[in-house]
């Protein structure tokens, strides 16, 4: 989504098309991996405390079930 945003606003910005899409893509790599970085604490956070109130909703029951596996093997 910020790609589509941050894309035309470098591409009046640079000279060639190449360049701007480095630029683009070296400007959005900071905010994507710390944003993914605090979903995994957030959701390990709730996958070790095992809050029984959280695991009652079953919609996160599949997702929590896979995320399970994937840490054990």
């Amino acid at each position: 989504m910020h790609l589509c945003e941050a894309l035309p606003e470098k591409l009046t910005q640079t000279e060639s098309a190449e360049a701007a899409v480095i630029h683009t893509f070296m400007g959005l790599i900071l905010s994507t991996f710390l944003a993914v970085i605090t979903t995994i604490i957030g959701l390990t956070s709730l996958l070790i405390n095992r809050i029984s109130d959280y695991l009652q909703y079953r919609v996160f029951e599949p997702f929590f079930t896979t995320f399970q596996q994937c840490i054990e093997v």
